[in-house]
């Protein structure tokens, strides 16, 4: 599609895949980029759950025809995410972006993929409850947010974050992709704190209206996090 004159490109499978889909588009120039629709797939398959496709991959593709003829097309803007590591991350999202827990469980999760292990949603929350064991009786902060000592932060540019048995999950209900980015960080591992977010998350509880200061909420176009410098 980067070189060639595509007018639409279509992904079946996971948000993983999606995302992979839309950083290679973004590399064409917009006036000649093509038309992206992604197919369900995956595991949770947000992305394509937004855009309004049933979690049915046989009855979205007959949803996506029905789209495509009737020329409906929804503008996305993206998230953007830089980093410095070993060399330069310039990486876009669609709709969320995990760091420090999310991220941690999500590449523990790839690993046991690509080891052959089966994965799913029991399988992501085993991984989430290891590493809050393990944070509970190491309690230091990795994250610098915008100069804030934090945990791990979700970035939402759309709601929800993912799905749970078919369950919409979000800490933030109301991000929208036309609008800044919403972040919600952790300052403390404190059992309370940590299930009172998750319960927010469950119900999809706008988080804003909790007043736990024990929380940061940003809502803006850029973001400075880097990781706590490691003690001597």
């Amino acid at each position: 599609a980067t070189t060639d004159d595509y007018d639409l490109v279509i992904s079946l499978g996971g948000d993983g895949t999606a995302n992979e889909i839309i950083n290679g588009l973004m590399n064409i120039p917009e006036d000649a980029r093509p038309v992206f629709a992604c197919l369900p797939g995956g595991n949770a398959n947000v992305l394509s759950r937004y855009l309004g496709f049933s979690p049915n991959p046989k009855r979205a593709a007959l949803e996506l025809v029905s789209a495509l003829k009737a020329k409906r097309n929804l503008h996305l803007g993206l998230g953007h995410v830089s980093a410095q590591a070993e060399s330069e991350l310039q990486r876009y999202f669609a709709f969320n972006a995990g760091i420090g827990l999310d991220a941690e469980v999500l590449h523990e999760m790839d690993v046991a993929r690509h080891s052959g292990k089966k994965v799913s949603d029991a399988k992501y929350l085993v991984f989430v409850l290891k590493k809050l064991i393990k944070w509970a009786h190491n309690p230091v902060p990795q994250l610098n947010l915008n100069g804030t000592p934090v945990f791990f932060a979700f970035i939402q540019n759309l709601s929800p974050w993912t799905y749970l048995a078919g369950r919409p999950i979000s800490p933030q209900p109301h991000a929208y992709p036309d609008s800044a980015l919403s972040v919600i960080a952790m300052r403390t591992t404190k059992l309370r704190k940590l299930l009172s977010l998750a319960l927010s998350m469950l119900v999809s509880k706008d988080i804003r209206k909790n007043t736990d200061r024990k929380s940061t909420r940003l809502n803006s176009s850029h973001t400075d996090i880097s990781r706590m410098p490691s003690s001597a």
